[in-house]
């Protein structure tokens, strides 16, 4: 067992612990959480979260589930309007869940036993929003307009921030809640937001191959018809020995293919379905043209795709940034390596001193003979801070809207 692995084991049961031991204090508690929680509701937000999760981590978390247990509901029911007071309870763990997870963003990725703890304050930033989505549950199935921002805003943070296939979907769950996006789904049906953030859920749910690249936006291969057919006929031969456990790598490497193939496959569809939405037609536009990517003989609807999400109604700055980063990808994937760099110039105008963009221009311009620039660019951008841009995000499939939800639902709760 690695180093880290053993870490991670001991922290998570150390918060279990934790928060056995934390209930015990909560019961003392002289009432500071509703203090707390009647300055979130006079509109304190950022400064009544920022108390109660103080510098963040596992422990803070654990103390406030347990005191959110036992107080919270004195305090709703104790309120003139007990639902709105629900909804703005269920909105404080929310942000609560946020703040943690911002913290633990931030964490030194080569220190284990920092990537450990980070791991036991995802568990409790995801136990935070598992409450408030427990107290939202019993609510009318017509979910106000303040209602349903929070159910937005709670997947969105999951899906962005929280390594949300745990709890939106129950992959490899590490916690002892049921999923969260059947509750949102059951909330606000038919919510094209909630469409996309689960269209690639076929994707994220399967294993992606060990040995390659094969993130839809950045993948190094691509699958052909031909490819397809083959891991199908593969794919068939397993399933007839009885669904038998994959012990051989070269078998098991197959199998994964085809899951990841199929995931992309399955998403094209539901993407097409809401792609003429305009709540989310350039978001949706732009995944197309990532799946697209991934298959041989689809960079020219990549392209097209590309070309026609910026002029959707829903473009903001970080769809028109990855239309033309991703526009940049595809040239490359035919060595068109001049378009490439303009692509990337036109990302960088976007957002400037991107991360992203900076480095694969300075590639590009370095393959079409712009040594001197390339080189520029890159003692630039270790001179000066480079900024993170929305393609981080987009490794894993979503839009960062967190920010524009949660004053959405600020704005909603101060009505």
């Amino acid at each position: 067992m690695s180093s880290a692995r053993a870490t991670i084991i001991l922290i998570v049961a150390g918060f279990v612990s934790l928060s056995a031991g934390s209930r015990s204090q909560a019961t003392q508690d002289d009432g500071r959480l509703r203090q707390l929680l009647d300055r979130y509701a006079a509109g304190d937000f950022a400064g009544s979260v920022a108390d109660a999760v103080g510098p963040g981590g596992a422990v803070a978390a654990a103390g406030l589930l347990s005191q959110l247990r036992n107080e919270a509901p004195k305090w709703i029911s104790a309120q003139s309007d007990p639902a709105k007071a629900g909804l703005r309870a269920a909105s404080f763990s929310l942000e609560a869940a946020g703040r943690l997870l911002d913290v633990q963003a931030r964490v030194n990725e080569h220190d284990d036993a920092a990537l450990a703890a980070s791991l036991a304050t995802v568990v409790a930033a995801d136990n935070l929003v598992e409450w408030g989505c427990a107290l939202m549950r019993p609510r009318s199935p017509a979910a106000s307009d303040a209602e349903r921002v929070w159910w937005l805003a709670s997947v969105e943070l999951l899906q962005h921030h929280g390594g949300g296939d745990s709890l939106l979907f129950g992959w490899g769950r590490l916690y002892s809640g049921a999923p969260h996006m059947p509750h949102a789904q059951a909330a606000i049906p038919n919510s094209p937001e909630l469409a996309l953030a689960s269209a690639m859920a076929p994707v994220d749910g399967g294993e992606r191959p060990a040995d390659a690249m094969f993130y839809v936006i950045d993948g190094r291969e691509e699958f052909s018809a031909a490819d397809m057919r083959e891991m199908a006929l593969n794919e068939g031969r397993r399933r007839a020995l009885v669904d038998r456990p994959i012990a051989d790598p070269e078998s098991y490497r197959l199998h994964q293919r085809a899951t990841y193939a199929q995931g992309l496959q399955t998403a094209a569809k539901r993407l097409r379905l809401i792609e003429g939405d305009p709540r989310v037609s350039a978001h949706a536009r732009v995944l197309l043209g990532a799946v697209a990517l991934c298959f041989t003989g689809g960079r020219d609807a990549a392209r097209q795709y590309f070309t026609a999400a910026p002029a959707a109604a829903d473009a903001d700055a970080d769809v028109r940034f990855l239309a033309a980063f991703l526009t940049g990808r595809a040239f490359e994937r035919d060595q068109r390596m001049a378009d490439a760099a303009a692509a990337y110039r036109r990302a960088l105008s976007i957002v400037p001193r991107s991360s992203s963009a900076t480095m694969a221009l300075a590639v590009a311009e370095w393959m079409t003979g712009g040594q001197a620039h390339a080189a520029h660019l890159i003692e630039d951008a270790r001179q000066t801070e480079l900024v993170t841009d929305p393609w981080e995000g987009f490794q894993t499939h979503a839009f960062d809207r967190w920010p524009v939800l949660l004053d959405q639902l600020h704005g909603a709760l101060r009505r």
